[in-house]
């Protein structure tokens, strides 16, 4: 059952409803329904239901972190934080991506990066920030195998084994950034400093301007 004070976190709905702590039944944005039972999320409207529950929504609630857990119609030709962005309406550059690497050529060396859903990871300031020689992207057949998680719906809380983890530093502007819920068509709105310290988080500069190509998201 959900804290009083969790609940006031989640009590501002985008349909404008305030539910001003009472007790009803969440919708599946983790906030409170409007009078009529459902909410306009973009062009979707989503009728009421119970908070998903994911191994990462589990860890939050664990770690008393409060979160804003945001339902949206996945698509799995675009996994990208763009699609992401739109369909939630939160606006990119608060919407971060989660990737997962090994250090050095070693097997059992990972570590995580967050980093926003726009940008692209710079490798050599990640080693750098890590203390390590060189970095390089797992093979996308091993994120499930190492994380829990597939590509698309790959959080930082609540993987299989806490791995060392590394926020850009962006996040800190912003007030509240969105991350992945751990499944596809699932993201989780907290404040940037608790994700910080929920996932032990080391924060620099590891971020660069994307190609021309975007980078999709985890």
């Amino acid at each position: 059952m959900r804290r009083r004070e969790d609940i006031a976190e989640l009590s501002s709905c985008p349909c404008g409803f305030s539910a001003a702590g009472a007790s009803v039944p969440f919708h599946r944005t983790g906030e409170f329904p409007s009078a009529a039972g459902r909410c306009m999320i973009g062009r979707e409207v989503i009728e009421m239901a119970k908070t998903p529950k994911t191994n990462a929504v589990r860890e939050a609630e664990r770690l008393r972190v409060p979160v804003r857990v945001i339902e949206y119609e996945a698509d799995e030709s675009d996994l990208s934080a763009v699609h992401a962005a739109a369909s939630c309406g939160i606006p990119l550059e608060r919407i971060y991506k989660t990737l997962v690497l090994r250090a050095d050529g070693r097997a059992k060396e990972l570590l995580v990066a967050v980093i926003p859903g726009a940008m692209e990871l710079d490798l050599k300031k990640l080693a750098a920030l890590s203390g390590h020689d060189k970095v390089e992207m797992i093979r996308m057949k091993e994120l499930f195998e190492l994380t829990g998680y597939v590509r698309g719906g790959c959080s930082p809380l609540g993987m299989k084994k806490k791995l060392p983890t590394f926020l850009d530093e962006s996040a800190l502007r912003h007030g509240r950034i969105a991350v992945s819920a751990g499944r596809r068509g699932l993201q989780m709105e907290l404040d940037p400093r608790d994700l910080q310290k929920a996932a032990g988080a080391t924060v620099g500069a590891i971020s660069r301007e994307a190609a021309k190509e975007e980078e999709k998201t985890w």
